[in-house]
């Protein structure tokens, strides 16, 4: 299990260009860390700003035992961490644009 910030830009009430919703998540790999949050932004009924996560960023290692993902923190409202000043290599974070594209490594895209 890892950890994982899980980033979906914007938030419900001031739209997709302002203040980010985040999560930290545990989970077996980044998708099923975007998965689990997918399903909570997905049950918004009213937003402005997308109804799934954008930016996932594994943090580390987990020591739970639970085996399932799980939300330990969020949504939170707050712009995200700006991840290349933290030292995380690219190949732990992957971006996607629209939900029908499916994840890229950030360094493909950035």
């Amino acid at each position: 299990m890892n950890t994982y910030f899980v980033t979906r830009w914007g938030n419900d009430s001031e739209g997709p260009n302002e203040a980010d919703t985040n999560f930290f998540v545990i989970a077996n790999d980044y998708l099923e860390a975007a998965r689990t949050v997918d399903e909570v932004l997905s049950k918004v009924d009213h937003s402005l700003a997308s109804k799934f996560c954008q930016r996932v960023t594994e943090l580390g290692v987990s020591h739970s035992i639970l085996n399932k993902p799980i939300i330990i923190s969020g949504p939170s409202i707050e712009y995200a961490l700006y991840h290349d000043s933290l030292g995380i290599p690219d190949d732990k974070k992957w971006v996607r644009d629209i939900l029908e594209e499916g994840w890229e490594n950030y360094s493909d895209c950035y």
